[in-house]
């Protein structure tokens, strides 16, 4: 699955997300990674133990993906990783990856990645996003500042070599009422259809039969 949020970040989230950067203290992100992921990350990552309001921005990118009407219907969210924000300068580009599938010492299953552009995507060459697909190749993506992407967190991926300027991003990780992406398909089209038939048709015999049938299976499927 993937899902393109244009806009999710306003002007003044941007305003407010770049004030705290432009004045934060960045350290090696490797330490954030494990395993084979560190040997291959080269980036710097904010710290938000000795950045003034990191808090408030972490805050922002939280409630515009808890909030979004996109994230809710297909990510089906139960909980959202603390947000981590990136800053990749020349020569700094993150290698081929999956991300970990247990976050905070276990406390989160990560089944869905998402990465905010923070940066105007004409002030830096390279840094795009590369997920590779089923053929082999990849998909490259590079999107306007404030936009974001989600993805199936164990699809592999990289962020390319940044070559000019300086890209920053925000990441962080969902987890879904059901670790299966097939099934978490399946319980999104059910969840869309469940809307449209209570709104449209919220006496019909039909709407009550589809709606017991979804429960059901929203129940048989869901793991919090």
């Amino acid at each position: 699955m993937r899902l393109t949020l244009k806009n999710l970040l306003g002007p003044e989230d941007l305003d407010r997300v770049d004030a705290v950067l432009a004045n934060g203290t960045f350290g090696d992100g490797a330490g954030s990674a494990d395993g084979a992921a560190r040997v291959v990350k080269r980036n710097l990552e904010l710290d938000r133990a000795r950045s003034a309001g990191a808090d408030a921005i972490e805050t922002i990118v939280h409630a515009r993906l808890a909030g979004h009407p996109l994230v809710a219907d297909n990510a089906l969210p139960v909980r959202f990783s603390r947000p981590i924000f990136s800053r990749y300068e020349p020569g700094m580009g993150y290698g081929r990856h999956v991300d970990n599938p247990l976050l905070g010492d276990g406390g989160m299953r990560s089944d869905l990645s998402c990465t905010v552009f923070l940066s105007d995507p004409d002030s830096y060459d390279g840094g795009e996003l590369a997920i590779l697909r089923d053929d082999g190749g990849e998909d490259r993506i590079k999107l306007p500042r404030g936009d974001a992407i989600v993805y199936d967190t164990g699809v592999p991926h990289r962020v390319v070599e940044v070559t000019r300027g300086v890209r920053t991003a925000a990441v962080c990780w969902i987890q879904s009422l059901t670790g299966d992406p097939h099934r978490r398909h399946i319980l999104a089209r059910f969840h869309k259809v469940h809307h449209v038939m209570s709104e449209r048709h919220p006496e019909a015999e039909e709407t009550a039969l589809f709606n017991e049938a979804y429960y059901q299976l929203f129940r048989l499927w869901a793991r919090l």
